[in-house]
């Protein structure tokens, strides 16, 4: 316990009152501090806050493992997606749970982690290992906001690190070759392909694109992209990341958007700007994508690669990699570097000085 007098400038202007106690399970030391005006109420603070924590420490019960996980999902997965519940749900109880199981979450070290993750399959991916890590990290992150633990036992368990993969991108001529031989053929998707390589919106804010989205910023037509579509099957009124960004539209998408206005002709501001295919909002885009793309013996990507082949073409055309970000939607420049180190857009040219033939 103690009570210090507090003085600034020379003057005292009050006391601060503290005291400590040991919780009765963990043996970890508890603290409660607050201030008081004069010598009699720091006395009386100091009387009031002792059985206070005294309260709070016999009231206090360390949980199993499988009961902090259930207050965890309760308290902090809540307010997350359904799809990342579930995922981080399903690697905690599949790949930990039968481990832990009635163990106090204060008697869980960086040693039983470690054990984990040597149970994990050798064969199945680093990226698994990294997953499982990042849950317990998050459980015990959580354990720490409840005081049970004072340090997080993931820190000291260190993993490979997962090796960079290639981009799945298309080539400058081989976007030109599928573009053309989709709009040649009539396809449904071909607006939807060529939207999607032209702004680099992702495939929920293509959905959701309306009428209404697209404005005229000092005469130049943009998209703002402030709603997107989820698998769930509902619209929401906010991107990705929560926020809204602009998009600038050139000459190609203009003239796709006028002939599919052109087709109808009575759209209103709330129709949407392309088609809802029942495959797209089912998740199966990439399935019609990979089927075309083989048609015409070009490489096989995803549906989102159509965003990575935006955004390497724009880095590639000399755009600042910040204003990409920008048009992009990324949160930090760590995602946007993986296309510079991909496309090399940095340092193009950049040896032609070097000129030892002379």
């Amino acid at each position: 316990m103690a009570v210090r007098e507090l003085v600034k400038d020379g003057k005292k202007v009050g006391y601060d009152v503290q005291i400590s106690a040991r919780h009765p399970i963990t043996k970890k030391r508890h603290f409660l501090r607050r201030r008081a005006a004069n010598k009699w109420e720091a006395t009386e603070l100091e009387r009031t806050l002792h059985k206070e924590l005294q309260e709070q420490l016999s009231g206090t019960t360390v949980p199993t493992w499988d009961a902090f996980v259930a207050a965890y999902e309760q308290n902090c997965l809540s307010n997350k997606a359904a799809s990342t519940r579930f995922n981080e749900l399903s690697i905690l109880h599949h790949h930990v749970t039968p481990h832990f199981h009635l163990k106090l979450i204060t008697q869980i070290t960086d040693a039983d982690i470690r054990d984990i993750m040597n149970r994990i399959d050798p064969s199945r991916s680093l990226s698994l290992k990294h997953n499982v890590r990042k849950c317990l990290a998050s459980v015990f992150n959580y354990a720490i906001d409840c005081r049970h633990i004072t340090e997080n036992p993931c820190r000291r368990v260190k993993l490979q690190k997962i090796p960079e993969s290639a981009l799945n991108i298309l080539t400058d001529q081989q976007i030109r070759v599928f573009l053309k031989k989709a709009e040649q053929s009539g396809l449904e998707w071909f607006p939807i392909w060529a939207v999607a390589i032209y702004t680099g919106l992702r495939s929920g804010e293509l959905i959701a694109l309306r009428y209404k989205h697209i404005e005229h910023n000092e005469g130049k037509p943009v998209i703002k992209v402030q709603e997107s579509w989820t698998k769930q099957g509902s619209y929401k009124p906010f991107t990705k990341n929560k926020q809204v960004r602009t998009v600038p539209i050139n000459r190609e998408v203009k003239r796709i958007i006028d002939l599919l206005k052109a087709r109808n002709p009575n759209a209103c501001p709330d129709d949407f700007v392309l088609s809802q295919i029942p495959a797209w909002k089912q998740g199966d885009a990439a399935k019609d994508l990979r089927a075309f793309l083989s048609g015409c013996g070009l490489p096989i990507i995803r549906f989102h690669d159509l965003r990575a082949c935006f955004i390497s073409q724009c880095l590639l055309h000399g755009i600042q990699p910040s204003i990409v970000m920008k048009m992009v939607g990324h949160g930090d420049m760590k995602t946007m570097m993986r296309y510079c180190r991909h496309t090399g857009s940095d340092v193009l040219g950049q040896t032609d000085v070097l000129d030892f033939s002379k």
